[in-house]
């Protein structure tokens, strides 16, 4: 799970954003941020406007398929540069 390579268990001020997706609701993220002591955030399914984060994605996205990566290390590149 990527939480938890980027999670920091001295950091308590961290919440969960969740849109309802099956990875993010399913037993194994709930009981790990419960175990964790992470606040969930439930959000509406479908409403990517609340979340900032769509938005950066949607730019990214955007931007990747005007440059067209060949391979994973120029997609890499690509991604950092944007």
């Amino acid at each position: 799970m990527f939480i938890e390579n980027t999670f920091d268990p001295s950091n308590k001020n961290w919440a969960f954003m969740q849109d309802n997706a099956p990875p993010h609701i399913s037993k194994y993220a709930m009981k790990w941020c419960k175990d964790n002591q992470i606040d969930v955030l439930k959000w509406p399914a479908t409403s990517p406007d609340l979340n900032r984060i769509e938005n950066l994605w949607d730019h990214i996205d955007k931007e990747l398929r005007k440059m067209k990566p060949k391979n994973v290390i120029e997609l890499q590149d690509m991604i950092q540069d944007i």
